[in-house]
């Protein structure tokens, strides 16, 4: 069930480049709205230059999919497992907790230090303590809530109902 007040925390999460390690990239760098919630590139940009092995998969329409397994290797079982795996790996988002950098605890650390996620996650869960479970829940409840509603196919469908 989606809630509104996880899926605009996730929206939140979503955009912000304080996921990242170094600031500089959020979840919709390469999950761009205008491209229907993935990458154009080859190969996705990440912090310190780094770069992934393939693009970022679409998340439009999410809700909807029969998957059982997440990203192009199947890694994760679930949407929500999903979530956090670009956050923690090194090329990505950063806080991999390899060769000198901080893991996700630190990423945790560094959100409850923000004022406005304090009173998001109050406000979502009645107390204002962030989790990687949270952050799961929040982001997979914002990709489900991604729709389309006015692609050609939309517009077709609507003509024959």
């Amino acid at each position: 069930r989606i809630t509104n007040a996880k899926a605009t925390l996730g929206r939140v999460l979503f955009y912000d480049k304080s996921l990242s390690l170094d600031n500089s990239v959020s979840c919709a760098s390469c999950h761009q709205q205008a491209f229907g919630f993935r990458d154009n590139a080859q190969a996705s940009a990440g912090v310190s230059g780094g770069t992934t092995a393939r693009h970022s998969m679409r998340l439009v329409n999410a809700r909807f999919g029969t998957e059982v397994k997440f990203f192009w290797d199947e890694r994760a079982l679930s949407l929500e497992a999903q979530t956090t795996q670009p956050i923690q790996d090194h090329a990505e988002m950063g806080f991999s907790g390899r060769d000198g950098r901080p893991n996700l605890q630190a990423l945790l650390s560094k959100l409850q230090a923000i004022d406005y996620y304090q009173e998001l996650f109050d406000f979502a869960y009645g107390d204002d303590q962030i989790t990687e479970a949270r952050l799961q829940e929040c982001l997979a409840q914002f990709v489900r809530s991604i729709q389309s509603f006015d692609s050609k196919y939309d517009a077709g469908r609507a003509l024959v109902m």
